[in-house]
């Protein structure tokens, strides 16, 4: 095992309290959901709380250009 350093990563943005639990972009904006919320992120990496997902474990997102899905276990 080696420890090497990766010359190009930095700190961008801070999105919630994690654990992250689904990542996806949309139009000019990226989505995360953290915990049991869903941010918005915009191109000069701000970060935007919009609202509430129900449960802990992954989610998968979903677009059909105009709306984004998010499936958390049963709940959509």
């Amino acid at each position: 095992m080696i420890l090497q350093r990766a010359p190009g990563l930095r700190f961008l943005a801070y999105v919630g309290n994690g654990p992250v639990r689904g990542l996806w972009t949309f139009g000019d904006y990226g989505y995360a959901v953290s915990g049991d919320k869903l941010y918005q992120i915009d191109n000069m990496w701000a970060v935007t709380e919009k609202g509430t997902v129900a449960g802990s474990g992954p989610v998968s997102m979903v677009d059909n250009g105009t709306q984004l899905f998010i499936a958390a276990g049963a709940t959509g």
